[in-house]
């Protein structure tokens, strides 16, 4: 979803998908609306013909080059002074959206995804304004083919209210900048990671008293592809104490700011006397976000993973970190998904070894319980279980089964680790069998699934 602080006080709403026909009609004779590399009017639906199906992919493919935008279908621009004149409007039925959405598909590579929006002119209507949000690109240079010329491909560009083409030098500084860009990913997933983890050991430290400790943990981490913007205020810091500590998921204690994050847990975050943290989390403000478990011991040297609870947990916080990422932040994108169980934080998969002077769990035994077949499966340390997973991070928040797909295979990634093949909790499609949850009943199963839209069959 795109977020544009700017559109949205032009619109007077708090997020795009709130504006509706009436928003639009106030833009007309408006000069602060005036065209702009994020506002472009057009008074028909292109995409009849060759050449306007070309145009249309040109308008989205240039906005996802640049900074976003929305293009307004059915407004019609007084040329002089590129302001919006007249709404007649355009059809916006579900076939339209559809045709749109194909022609997109099929002339704009790489795949590029934005919002449709119809704002109908009336109750029931299907004539109105349809809004195309094309949110920036993460996967930018995106080229449209047929244009310049049949069988070429250009990539355009928003130069202030007008579209050009890209240079030859420019195309190669934006691939430049792609492949650096999932390479500042996969290193921010790493930094995100190691801050959890060393928060929890030191904190181990000082409640424990002890020099070295140590204990099995669950992190959990997402980055989003397009990151986002947040300034921490006493606003904002509400908002994530009520979602953290009153939501539908993870609910954790105590919930504070550190160094461009919030940071929360399930006791106090600042009393040394405290028990030792069970659950940790950060939540940043470029959207990313990491979550940490201890797994309980209980004194002996295993550490008890049973399935079902985990397939739960690992659903309910990529919700919550989702959510944070595209609502409260504005990231967009594809979110990537790491899921790692480690015998000890020193184990913890990085780039370069992670010194915390842990003790290690030489002798300890990650295990597995494995419900649908009531198998125990053991892993020695110090092997680290690690599962990925991608997913749209607006289908992670809207769509119930992609959520639980995506937490599906992250999990089944790490069990490999353990000899599992399959996690026999999802299905492919995303939706939970309650024949294969022995440890809750078919309505309860319904429950769990319901809060995200998760399917039960």
């Amino acid at each position: 979803m795109l977020r544009n602080p700017q559109l949205e006080a032009l619109f007077g709403v708090g997020r795009l998908d709130q504006v509706s026909h009436a928003e639009v009609l106030a833009l007309v004779g408006n000069t602060v609306a005036a065209e702009s590399a994020v506002l472009d009017y057009k008074q028909q639906v292109h995409a009849k013909n060759p050449t306007q199906k070309a145009e249309f992919c040109k308008d989205v493919a240039a906005m996802a080059n640049y900074q976003g935008g929305v293009l307004l279908l059915g407004v019609a621009e007084n040329a002089g002074a590129a302001t919006a004149q007249s709404v007649p409007g355009v059809d916006i039925s579900d076939g339209e959206i559809r045709r749109l959405r194909q022609t997109a598909q099929s002339q704009v590579s790489p795949y590029l995804d934005f919002d449709l929006y119809p704002l109908p002119d009336g109750p029931g209507s299907l004539h109105g304004v349809l809004m195309v949000a094309v949110a920036r690109s993460a996967r930018a240079p995106h080229a449209v083919s047929e244009s310049p010329q049949p069988g070429l491909l250009g990539y355009p560009v928003r130069d202030g209210a007008q579209t050009r083409w890209m240079s030859e030098p420019e195309i190669f500084t934006r691939y430049r900048q792609r492949d650096q860009a999932i390479a500042d990913r996969a290193a921010r997933t790493e930094d995100v990671e190691v801050d959890a983890v060393t928060a929890v050991y030191e904190s181990d430290v000082q409640r424990t008293g002890q020099q070295r400790t140590s204990r099995p943990l669950m992190v959990l981490s997402l980055v989003p592809e397009q990151p986002g913007d947040l300034r921490i205020t006493p606003a904002a810091l509400a908002e994530a104490t009520q979602a953290l500590t009153g939501g539908q998921d993870v609910q954790l204690g105590d919930v504070g700011v550190a160094s461009a994050r919030f940071i929360a847990a399930d006791t106090r975050l600042h009393d040394h006397q405290a028990p030792p943290l069970g659950t940790y989390m950060e939540l940043h403000t470029d959207g990313a976000g990491s979550f940490v478990a201890a797994l309980d011991t209980a004194g002996q040297d295993q550490a008890p993973i049973e399935l079902e609870q985990l397939t739960v947990d690992i659903i309910r916080t990529v919700a919550l970190l989702a959510r944070h990422a595209r609502d409260r932040v504005g990231a967009s994108g594809v979110a990537n998904l790491r899921l790692q169980l480690l015998a000890s934080p020193d184990c913890l998969q990085t780039s370069s070894p992670l010194m915390l002077n842990a003790m290690g769990l030489t002798e300890s035994t990650l295990m597995i319980v494995s419900t649908p077949s009531h198998q125990r499966i053991s892993l020695r340390a110090p092997t680290t279980a690690v599962g990925r997973a991608q997913a749209l991070l607006d289908s992670l928040v809207d769509d119930g089964a992609a959520l639980a797909a995506a937490a599906a295979l992250a999990i089944e990634e790490a069990l490999q680790a353990f000899g599992l093949v399959e996690l026999e909790l999802v299905t492919p499609a995303g939706a939970l069998p309650a024949s294969r949850w022995r440890g809750h009943d078919a309505d309860a199963v319904r429950r769990l699934a319901a809060p995200y839209g998760i399917p039960v069959v």
